[in-house]
């Protein structure tokens, strides 16, 4: 432990929540007896273990009421647990509220000084902490002018540089980091950054702006709903929030399918039945289906139409065409078959509608019965869903080439997989407004606007239960990697798109043709992208993007290319060159994100996020990194130095 400053063991804490003020007074009174009528628990936090080391920058990330700042106040000793337990080595500060004790009518100065006299100092020390507060706020000129006269960013500056003046063990940020101007800002990150290294300070800093997070924090800990869903260093985090925006419109789409079917209709439920590429990723090869059966106990109680009507048929089982990728019909192998294309869509699946009059037990005794072909399958699971129910039934094994007749189902028709509730009974209001908060944590670099966020349930929702074994024994094997990840079915990484296009390797190499990591500034350099066009009648000049990330996350150039017309029926595979004479970046190592979308993506404004759009064909976070190296006073301070054309003209 002595290396440790926070070690968090199943930390939970609920509230009570009342439905009006007459059912808290009765509570108060201790006359609500058993009863739960007006009342009910909340659970802010559920189980959350982890470990922060000394010296450790960790940013806590999460949609509004996620359980962020309730953590916070947890290690800061504001409330305790309801359960688990917390321990915090060292002194802790918090800049939980910035300005909290600041008085409009008295000067800067005054309301530094009291601030810092609240906090203990006092005498030479308490002079001159107030004097580097003002000098760090740059507010020389305006010191003894009373606060009311100042301007909301000069106010923010000085609130932050006094906070900010002492060297605690553990510094806690809680949304205080968007102070003052970009130049400000830049200065808050490099203070935090001293103070954290001048005494192995650790900071937990609580933030939407995940991008400004990353620059400063080395871990990140995303939080959802009182849960912990992932632990992992920045880029990996950042790529599994990006795909949370998809996963939210699955679950959007899943509720849509299931709400309507069930209503009045007694003891019939709609079953949903998904074949998905794990992670979301395009297959390689299409999987052409002849059969998708539902069973019962091993018996077969329905099958899925698959032929031309077979998005409207009524006879109770349909083909779901919003967020599934079905093809056409067509004859293959011999057989009549439909396929889940492996490219043409976001959503890398499948799903089939069953209205099935089931009896009490007969959700723990279902299992589906498939018959496919696919030359090479890849990594493809089945799933069961309901109103109440999310079943996993595992991988789906073929054997590549030739017809496959699948039963999966464990012993006595028990899936292999455990049941768990699921969260597609939640409103479609619901889900879409929590997909538009995501949107927003990005908002900056995809230009997509906000909505204001709903609570995360409804009032009277049950908790969501704890892991099961199968989420806890995936989780175990992400760890194993580095990534402590409850949710397994997060893509981290960083491949998106419908797959028209396979992004397959990006080199760079020098004058000499030779492949480099590490090439000096200013040098000659080629990047070189092998591609394969799988949409077969692809014809377009394809938009391609290179963006080059500093240290993995700091967007400092791009370079685009939409001249080229890309044809699959010429050549489906190929070498797109992008040459430098001198590359333009400056000394640092670079991720290179790589991005090909359907031609004019970037001449209109995208609606929709990357990772669900389908204009994106395929998009890779890191296809490439390398290293420049040198010292050149022409690349200093900035992200990029661009050659150009010049001219001199007679006036």
């Amino acid at each position: 432990m002595n290396d440790l400053a926070i070690r968090a063991r199943r930390l939970s804490k609920s509230y009570t929540l009342y439905d009006a003020p007459k059912y808290r007074l009765l509570d108060m009174l201790g006359l609500s007896g058993r009863a739960a009528a007006g009342r009910r628990e909340h659970r802010a936090l559920r189980d959350i273990s982890f470990d922060i080391a000394r010296g450790e920058k960790v940013a806590i990330i999460g949609r509004n009421g996620a359980g962020k700042s309730t953590l916070l106040k947890l290690v800061t000793k504001v409330i305790v647990p309801t359960a688990g337990d917390l321990d915090i080595r060292g002194e802790t500060q918090a800049l939980l509220s910035i300005g909290t004790g600041f008085h409009p009518e008295f000067t800067g100065r005054q309301n530094a000084a009291a601030y810092l006299t609240s906090l203990g100092f006092s005498g030479a020390e308490l002079d001159r902490m107030v004097e580097d507060a003002i000098a760090f706020a740059e507010l020389d000129d305006f010191a003894d002018q009373p606060i009311k006269t100042y301007s909301t960013g000069m106010g923010m500056r000085l609130m932050f540089a006094a906070a900010t003046m002492i060297r605690p063990d553990l510094l806690v940020i809680d949304e205080v980091l968007g102070v003052g101007d970009a130049y400000f800002q830049q200065k808050s990150f490099q203070h935090i950054r001293d103070i954290c290294s001048s005494r192995q300070t650790t900071l937990l800093l609580v933030t939407h702006d995940i991008y400004n997070a990353a620059q400063l924090c080395d871990r990140m800990m995303w939080i959802d709903r009182g849960r912990l869903l992932i632990d992992a260093d920045p880029a990996t985090v950042m790529r599994a929030y990006e795909d949370s925006i998809r996963e939210q419109e699955e679950r959007r789409l899943r509720a849509k399918a299931l709400g309507p079917a069930t209503r009045g209709r007694g003891t019939v439920r709609r079953l949903l039945v998904d074949i998905q590429s794990a992670r979301n990723l395009a297959p390689k090869t299409p999987l052409y289906l002849t059969r998708l059966s539902i069973l019962v106990g091993g018996v077969q109680v329905a099958s899925a139409p698959l032929g031309e009507q077979a998005f409207e048929a009524t006879d109770g089982a349909v083909l779901v065409r919003e967020g599934s990728n079905w093809g056409d019909t067509e004859q293959w192998q011999g057989r009549l078959a439909r396929p889940l294309r492996n490219h043409g869509s976001p959503f890398h699946k499948v799903t089939a509608a069953f209205d099935l009059p089931l009896k009490a037990g007969d959700v723990d005794r279902l299992g589906v019965r498939i018959e496919g072909w696919s030359a090479e399958p890849g990594d493809l699971h089945v799933r069961i869903h309901g109103e109440d129910v999310e079943r996993d039934l595992g991988r789906l094994d073929l054997t590549p080439g030739v017809w496959n007749d699948v039963t999966l189902a464990g012993a006595d028709g028990q899936a292999e997989a455990a049941l768990r509730p699921s969260a597609v009974h939640e409103s479609l209001v619901e889900e879409a407004e929590a997909q538009e908060e995501l949107k927003a944590l990005f908002s900056e670099a995809e230009g997509i606007a906000a909505a204001e966020p709903v609570p995360a349930r409804g009032p009277g929702a049950e908790p969501e239960p704890p892991a099961t074994p199968a989420d806890e024994a995936e989780a175990a094997s992400a760890e194993t990697a580095g990534i402590r990840m409850i949710n397994p079915s997060l893509n981290v990484t960083g491949v998106y798109g419908t797959g028209d296009v396979e992004l397959m390797s990006l080199t760079l190499t020098g004058a000499d043709g030779r492949e480099r990591h590490i090439v000096p500034v200013g040098s000659t350099a080629t990047l070189s992208l092998r591609y394969r066009l799988k949409r077969p009648d692809l014809k377009e000049k394809l938009n391609v993007v290179f963006v080059f990330r500093r240290d993995g996350i700091t967007d400092v150039a791009r370079i685009f290319l939409n001249s080229i017309v890309f044809d699959a029926t010429t050549r489906p595979e190929g070498i797109l060159k992008a040459h430098f004479d001198r590359l333009p970046l400056g000394p640092a190592s670079y991720a290179v994100t790589v991005l090909v979308a359907k031609e004019g993506y970037y001449d209109t404004f995208q609606t929709q996020f990357f990772t669900m759009n389908p204009g994106v064909y395929s998009a890779h976070k890191v296809l490439a990194e390398f290293v420049v190296e040198g010292i050149s006073q022409l690349y200093s301070g900035t992200g990029a130095v661009v050659d150009t054309a010049w001219s001199l003209d007679e006036v």
